[in-house]
């Protein structure tokens, strides 16, 4: 803490010869605590007054993830395209930055953006950030009507194998979605049955599979499949 405050001391006013190094030393330090908030100010006067391209690189990819921590989606799009931009970048980089976009404009209910940048995550070298980007064309495939080619998605993060996190418990539940929809309440039943046994460490997931076996098992090939469906 004592550092903190002797770094924040050279920080402030006018622009000095140490101002640069302090910035990153009591950035480095505000990190290492999780400090991301009161860290931000400190990037972005780092942002502006680098005269070190490594150092404004420093401030523009901590901001990234400082600003989606914080929730402000917004700053976060837009400093995820400056990332995006510079030239020679960091493939984990890359991705990171595509990540935080396409998540950014999720909350902010811009689909558009969000369903071009999933796109390219779909080719990510993580299996799970794959995963997920797989599964909102997935979902966005089952709002659509479109249950068929959303269950072949499906079977491409099944694929990705057993690293994928809770994007196969959540591809599992669409699947049963999907079944369902498409009048198949055996397998859809099965499915739900196969999540509620093997993934109990997801409770809200068991909790949402548990409703919707309920569901189906009340129903019939008769009966309309979209009738008091839980979304």
């Amino acid at each position: 803490d004592q550092a903190i405050l002797a770094y924040k001391e050279l920080t402030q006013g006018a622009v000095s010869n140490y101002s640069e190094k302090a910035l990153i030393r009591l950035i480095g330090l505000l990190k290492n605590k999780s400090e991301w908030v009161a860290a931000i100010p400190y990037l972005e006067k780092l942002d502006t007054i680098a005269s070190f391209e490594e150092n404004k690189r420093f401030a523009v990819f901590n901001l990234m993830q400082g600003y989606y921590l914080e929730g402000s989606f917004p700053k976060t799009l837009k400093i995820t395209d400056r990332v995006l931009n510079i030239p020679n970048l960091e493939s984990s980089i890359h991705w990171d930055a595509l990540t935080l976009k396409a998540k950014s404009a999720l909350a902010l209910k811009d689909t558009i953006t969000a369903a071009a940048t999933y796109k390219q995550l779909e080719t990510a070298p993580q299996s799970e950030v794959a995963a997920e980007a797989i599964y909102f064309r997935a979902h966005q495939l089952y709002q659509q009507g479109m249950f068929e080619e959303s269950n072949v998605l499906i079977d491409k993060i099944a694929q990705l194998g057993g690293s994928t996190g809770i994007w196969n418990v959540k591809a599992l539940l669409l699947l049963a979605k999907n079944y369902f929809k498409l009048q198949d309440v055996f397998q859809a039943v099965f499915v739900l049955e196969s999540i509620i046994e093997n993934f109990d460490r997801y409770p809200e997931l068991i909790k949402e599979s548990k409703s919707l076996l309920e569901l189906y098992k009340d129903s019939s090939l008769s009966t309309n499949p979209s009738a008091n469906e839980i979304e």
